[in-house]
């Protein structure tokens, strides 16, 4: 028995009915009047060609590692600047007033006298010639 050479454009035109579309193999090879194991190998051979080599696999991995990565990094960008810095206005016709408590500045102290601190008599006493030249 003679084998049948097969264009590889009828093969993909086989094949995508049967990947793509959905078909069964039996179906797809009825209509086309091939054998059904011909078809089988035909999509077997263009799905592991159809898949990744395992070094291209980790790179691509990795780099979806590094984008997923970059994309959390940008979104949380994104969201510290949506929020409104505290700084400024929350809205824009609202106007903050703050007050400034009264400074309060003590000019005089009170100094104890006898009757207010019966413990230092001598506050009262006249002042010595050198106490009031060193005031002065």
């Amino acid at each position: 028995m003679q084998r049948s050479k097969y264009a590889p454009e009828f093969k993909q035109e086989a094949v995508k009915q049967v990947i793509d579309k959905g078909h069964s193999v039996v179906d797809v090879a009825k209509r086309l009047g091939i054998p059904d194991n011909v078809l089988y190998a035909w999509v077997s051979k263009f799905k592991k060609a159809d898949e990744p080599q395992s070094s291209d696999l980790k790179a691509m991995q990795a780099e979806m590692a590094k984008l997923k990565a970059e994309l959390r990094r940008t979104t949380e960008e994104r969201d510290i600047l949506k929020k409104p810095p505290r700084t400024l206005q929350s809205s824009p016709g609202e106007v903050r007033i703050y007050s400034i408590p009264p400074i309060r500045i003590q000019t005089h102290q009170h100094v104890p006298c006898t009757q207010c601190s019966p413990q230092r008599p001598w506050l009262h006493e006249p002042l010595s010639p050198r106490a009031k030249a060193k005031r002065c």
